[in-house]
């Protein structure tokens, strides 16, 4: 008996559910998120898997087929088709393999309402495939079946197809077609294709230069449609063809005239005219060092019949003359795609005169020219011609190593980071680079004009060789411009400065560098007793020079240089210094005293 009463129990709850459960009542069906199902109905609704009032799934992709009931016909209507970047598919039959039509939606909001489907002709059956992209409502249809699969009448009125004789390739072509519906029922979405064949016999061998689906059109009513984007695709061969225009090419709506459905026109195809032209050309500084780095920017724009250039070819080159034939020295080349009428990201490029043979002050030429094999024959001028000028008494350029440390003596000159004037520097780095003076009398100072630093880089300033013994001036990690400048001075005459530039982690759009200028400003003289007293002789030399101390100083370091800088020798204390390892010419002697003071004096050596 409990048995008993638990099955009947059981069995209320079952009707119970189905009576209540308003899915099953309205007869709601929904696309899975992936896989596939078959439903066989003639009523409801077909919604996405967010329900009638839920979003659907992003990325995903789910297929249901609908089979109808008792040999029917499936005939579904759209309500609701609000989508991103999604695509639906329906194939007119009970599986993917069937004849089918797509719509890709971008930006879908309620695109094709009332469109009307009809399952296949064969079996009455229809297949949907919904593919995903950015999360909206989605999809709504409704599900109905009809008796008697539905009759078509429709065709394309006279004077539709394209109204040119002459088509160039590559280039966008209007045609005017107007498809009219003859029939009572609603042509569904219909596909408007178009050929070109080298006979009036439209078959597979054909080629198929457009195709676009458009909505409904219902019974006794037409439509007019003017495409502007097709073209003939720049490898067919020049010639006379032959223009197809054809409403329902893949017979989605079986007819009984199927031959009113297309028009015919005889087109000859020609090539394009091509037309180029330079744009925004840049090239900075107009003078510089023959060792520094100038670079040039430009764009290349599409400005002929052909509005999109596959492929376009250029090359940089200079020369002594300002004709492009003397031109011999090669700077850059390359190739530009899909070159059209607007170039969002110009080229930019750089070179250094002396790396190319323009070491000498002067006047140089540099030519661009598109097209330099002359294999586009373009029409319009395809050449520019510019100048650059090398002076020498410009500064020399020196830029930090990506790693490592480099020395330089010099006076004069700009320092950047290893991307050098204009560009950003390379990361990961830490690089450094040590500048002494050209001769040790002289005294170093750096000015820092500007710093812009990643957001995790810093940049040092020693006062000394970046070793240990170094004393750090400054870490500097904000950003500032020439208002701010920072100047640093080395502790004393013939001692460096050291610059270092760390970064592990940068953002290559913030990393923009820096620059900084090196000058050795004259040092005064200190008129103290020291100065007054201390003398060497005899001068000029020929052995030995003696170094008459001022009085009650016994110790002192002594250094001699060459007249380049360099280190000849050194030593302590000693009042009579040998010359003989020394060759004839001019040295810099430089004594530092206990208290600290250096005193520098010259001699010869004969």
């Amino acid at each position: 008996m409990k048995k008993l009463l638990s099955k009947q129990l059981a069995s209320l709850i079952l009707v119970g559910s189905i009576f209540f459960n308003p899915d099953v009542a309205a007869q709601t069906f929904k696309f899975p998120t992936s896989g596939s199902t078959t439903i066989t109905t003639c009523s409801g609704h077909l919604y996405d898997d967010g329900g009638s009032d839920g979003n659907y799934t992003p990325d995903s992709e789910g297929i249901v087929t609908i089979l109808p009931e008792n040999g029917k016909f499936v005939k579904l209507t759209l309500n609701d088709y609000t989508a991103y970047f999604s695509e639906l598919e329906i194939y007119f039959g009970d599986n993917t393999s069937a004849k089918s039509m797509t719509f890709e939606s971008f930006l879908v909001s309620n695109s094709g309402l009332n469109d009307v489907f009809y399952g296949s002709p064969v079996n009455g059956a229809i297949t949907l495939r919904f593919k995903t992209g950015y999360e909206a409502s989605g999809l709504d249809f409704t599900i109905e079946c009809l008796d008697e699969y539905p009759s078509y009448d429709f065709y394309l009125s006279e004077g539709s197809g394209i109204p040119l004789d002459t088509v160039s390739k590559g280039v966008n072509l209007g045609t005017e077609s107007s498809p009219q519906n003859a029939s009572e029922t609603p042509t569904g979405p219909y596909t408007m294709s178009y050929f070109i064949s080298k006979d009036k016999i439209l078959d597979a061998n054909d080629l198929k230069v457009y195709e676009d689906v458009y909505t409904s059109i219902y019974k006794g009513t037409f439509t007019y449609i003017n495409e502007g984007v097709l073209q003939i695709p720049l490898d067919v061969p020049v010639g006379k063809y032959y223009f197809f225009t054809v409403m329902d090419y893949d017979n989605l709506f079986p007819e009984s005239d199927e031959t009113n459905n297309f028009s015919i026109d005889s087109i000859y195809v020609v090539e394009p005219t091509v037309s180029a032209s330079i744009e925004d050309w840049e090239l900075t500084p107009e003078a510089n060092n023959a060792d520094n780095k100038f670079s040039f920017e430009f764009k290349a724009e599409s400005d002929g019949e052909l509005r999109t250039i596959p492929n376009l070819d250029w090359i940089v080159k200079a020369g002594t003359t300002k004709d492009i034939k003397n031109a011999s020295v090669q700077l850059a080349a390359g190739t530009f795609t899909d070159v059209a009428s607007y170039m969002f990201d110009p080229y930019a490029g750089s070179f250094i005169p002396s790396e190319h043979g323009f070491a000498q002050n002067g006047t140089y030429y540099i030519f661009l020219q598109l097209d330099p094999e002359g294999k586009l024959s373009l029409k319009g001028e395809s050449i520019l011609v510019d100048s650059f000028k090398v002076d020498n008494s410009i500064a020399k350029a020196l830029l930090l190593p990506v790693t490592g440390n480099k020395v330089v003596h010099t006076c004069k000159g700009l320092v950047y980071d290893n991307g050098g004037p204009g560009d950003s520097y390379e990361v990961p780095t830490d690089g450094s680079i040590t500048i002494y003076p050209e001769s040790p009398d002289k005294l170093v100072v750096v000015i820092l004009n500007n710093v812009s630093l990643g957001i995790f880089d810093d940049l040092k300033i020693y006062d000394g060789d970046g070793g240990s013994s170094s004393k750090l001036l400054e870490e500097i990690t904000d950003d500032f411009s020439e208002d701010n400048k920072k100047t640093f001075t080395a502790s004393g005459p013939g001692k460096p400065l050291t610059i270092q530039l760390n970064s592990s982690n940068s953002f290559a759009f913030m990393n923009n560098g820096f620059e900084a200028e090196i000058s050795c400003p004259a040092v005064a003289a200190t008129r103290n007793r020291h100065t007054e007293e201390l003398s060497v002789g005899p001068n000029p030399a020929s052995s030995f020079i003696q170094i008459n101390m001022p009085k009650g100083v016994t110790q002192f370091v002594g250094k001699v240089y060459s007249n380049d800088g360099k280190l000849m020798k050194s030593f302590f204390n000693e009042s009579i210094l040998d010359l003989a390892d020394l060759g004839a010419g001019n040295y810099l002697l430089l004594l530092t005293l206990p208290d600290g003071s250096v005193e520098t004096r010259k001699f010869i050596k004969r």
